[in-house]
C-alpha cells in the first residue's frame, strides 16, 4: 500500500504542525497504475497466518488500489526481564521467557480511489479498515497537480470504536486546505486547517469530552541565487481547551557545490493536549484498579528545536550525511499519584494522574554512511546518541533526571541483489543505557530476509526477526522483548 516515505528532519516547517517537534514521517499511499492482482500467502512463528490480496487498475481517468488482509494468530513468545538467582547486576540473572496471548482473528482493508478531470486536479478516496480498532476515511480534491505549488482541500474522519483499545471510543475528524504561490524568487504557501477531537467513555455512566482546533499557517521560501535558500514561517493555532499559540519558523540552506549541502533550522513547538490525556478514564466512571487519569486542566506542552547538518556525496555511489539537534519542552507531561497533589481518588486500589511537572532538554547527534560496492552489494551504517535530561518537579522538589534515550545505538544493513535473489542483513545495536531494571546495557538485534523469484509472477521469501535472540525492551521503551520469529511465504502477481 505504501509508495514512498518522505522524512523532513528538523521542526523548521510550518505546514506540518506545531507538534512536530523533531520532524516528520510523510507516508504516500500508492495509486493504481496497471491492471495487476497479487496474492500473498505466509505463515510463521507462534500459529501466526495471514493471506494477503490487492487489486490495482484504471480505467480512462479512473484508477484504483484496494487490499484486504485476514490474520490470524495464535500466542507470542516474549523475553521478559529477569528471575532473581541471587543478586544484581546484569552477570548474575537469567532471562525467562513468558508465553502470552490468546488465538485472535484481525481482518483489515484499505482502498484508493482517483478520478483525475484533467491534467492539473483530480479527486481521491482514501479509506481504510482494522476489524475493531481503527476506521479512518479521506476525501482529498487536489489542484494545480504537476507545478511547484500543487493544492489541496481535504476532509478526513478517523475512528476507534469502543472496546477497540480501551473502555471508551474516540475520533477525529476535520477539513484542511493549502495552496501556493510562485512569485519570482518567493515561493508561497499557506493554508488552513480545523480539527475537531472528541472522546466518550460509557463503562458506568456516559461522559463525552470535545475539543477543537483551529489554525492558519504561511511559508515563505526564497533561493538567493544558487545556492541559498531561505524558509520562513509561522503558524498560529488556537484550540478550544489550552488557548492560543504562535509558533515562528526558519531555516536556512547552503548548497557549497553540487556534492555538499549544509542545513540550519530554528523553530517553536506547541503541543495541546488530546482528549485521552485530557479526560481519559474519569474518576467515577471506572471500578476498582490500577489506572492512569487524564486531567481536564492540562497546559500544553511548548518548547523550541533547533537542527543543524551537513550532506556530501563523495560519488554517485558513496554519501555520508551528519545531523545534531537541540531541544527544551517545558510543561512536559507526567503521571504521578494525586494525593501528591493533595487531591483523593474516589475509586482504584492505585491510580496515577497526568500533570504538566517536567522541563525536558534533549540534544542529540547523527551520522549516516552509504555505500554502494558494486552492482549486486550495498551497505549503509549509522550512529547516533541522544541525551535527555529531565528537571522533574515531583513533590519533593525539582530533581534533574538523566535519561539515556539512546545513549550509543548504531545501525548496519547489508543488501544483495542478483538476478532473482534478494537478501538483506538489518542490524541495530545498542550500548551504555542506564537501566534500572535487570536487562542488558547492551545488545545486538539482528533481522534477515531473502527472497527468489521463481518466475516473472511468483516471489517466495523467508524472513527471521530478532535473529540473535536478544531482550531489546529498554530500546523500544517496553519491558519485554518477542522472542525469535520465523517467517515463510508466496507472492503470486497476474
Amino acid at each position: 500500500m505504501v509508495e514512498r516515505i518522505e522524512i523532513v528532519k528538523g521542526g523548521n516547517s510550518a505546514l506540518y504542525g506545531s507538534d512536530a517537534v523533531g520532524g516528520v514521517v510523510n507516508i504516500i499511499t500508492k495509486k493504481g497504475t496497471r491492471d495487476e492482482t497479487t496474492i500473498d500467502i505466509n505463515t510463521g512463528s507462534w500459529k501466526r497466518r495471514t493471506f494477503e490480496i490487492t487489486n490495482q487498475g484504471s480505467k480512462g481517468k479512473f484508477s484504483w488500489f484496494v487490499a484486504g488482509k485476514v490474520a490470524r494468530y495464535g500466542y507470542t513468545k516474549y523475553i521478559d526481564g529477569a528471575e532473581d538467582v541471587g543478586h544484581w547486576p546484569e552477570e548474575i540473572y537469567r532471562r525467562k521467557t513468558i508465553k502470552l496471548g490468546s488465538p485472535y482473528t484481525r481482518n483489515s482493508a484499505f482502498i484508493r480511489l482517483d478520478n483525475r478531470f484533467d491534467d492539473r486536479s483530480s479527486l481521491t478516496l482514501h479509506s481504510s479498515l482494522i476489524e475493531h480498532a481503527f476506521r479512518s476515511v479521506t476525501f482529498s480534491y487536489n489542484f494545480k497537480e504537476g507545478t511547484s505549488t500543487p493544492g489541496w482541500l481535504r476532509y478526513f474522519n478517523d475512528s476507534i470504536p469502543d472496546g477497540a483499545y480501551v473502555l471508551g471510543s474516540s475520533r477525529m475528524q476535520g477539513v484542511e486546505y493549502q495552496n501556493g504561490w510562485e512569485l519570482r524568487r518567493h515561493k508561497i504557501i499557506a493554508g488552513l486547517e480545523w480539527h475537531r477531537y472528541n472522546v466518550s467513555w460509557t463503562s458506568n455512566l456516559h461522559y463525552e469530552g470535545k475539543a477543537t482546533n483551529k489554525a492558519a499557517y504561511v511559508q515563505d521560501t526564497i533561493s538567493l541565487g544558487d545556492k541559498w535558500k531561505v524558509v520562513s514561517g509561522v503558524r498560529y493555532d488556537h484550540d478550544s481547551e489550552s488557548g492560543s499559540h504562535w509558533s515562528p519558523k526558519i531555516s536556512v540552506n547552503y548548497r557549497a557545490d553540487e556534492k555538499t549541502k549544509f542545513y540550519g533550522a530554528w523553530g517553536r513547538v506547541y503541543n495541546p493536549p488530546t482528549n485521552v490525556q485530557l479526560y481519559a478514564c474519569p474518576e467515577n466512571e471506572m471500578p476498582g484498579g490500577y489506572y492512569h487519569y487524564g486531567n481536564p486542566n492540562l497546559a500544553s506542552e511548548e518548547g523550541h528545536t533547533e537542527t543543524i547538518g551537513m550532506e556530501h556525496a563523495f560519488d554517485d555511489d558513496t554519501s555520508i550525511a551528519v545531523n545534531y539537534f537541540h531541544g527544551k519542552m517545558d510543561k512536559v507531561y507526567q503521571f504521578i499519584d494525586p494525593t501528591y497533589k493533595g487531591e483523593t481518588v474516589t475509586n482504584g486500589v492505585f491510580a496515577e494522574k497526568l500533570y504538566n511537572l517536567n522541563v525536558e532538554k534533549r540534544h542529540g547527534i547523527e551520522i549516516s554512511f552509504n555505500k554502494r560496492l558494486s552492482d549486486k552489494w550495498s551497505v549503509n551504517f549509522g550512529y547516533a546518541h541522544i541525551r535527555g535530561v529531565d528537571y522533574n518537579h515531583s513533590p519533593f522538589g525539582i530533581m534533574p533526571l538523566v535519561r539515556y534515550t539512546q545513549p550509543n545505538g548504531y545501525r548496519i544493513g547489508i543488501h544483495y541483489a542478483c538476478g532473482p535473489w534478494k537478501a538483506n542483513l538489518l542490524g541495530n545495536i545498542g550500548e551504555g543505557y542506564e537501566m534500572s531494571t535487570p536487562q542488558p546495557a547492551k545488545c545486538v538485534v539482528l533481522d534477515f530476509n531473502v527472497s527468489y523469484d521463481v518466475k516473472d509472477f511468483l516471489t517466495v521469501y523467508a524472513r527471521v526477526r530478532n535473529l540473535t535472540n536478544q531482550d531489546y525492551g529498554y530500546m523500544s521503551g517496553n519491558l519485554s522483548s518477542p522472542k525469535r520469529f520465523f517467517q515463510i511465504g508466496a507472492t503470486c502477481r497476474f
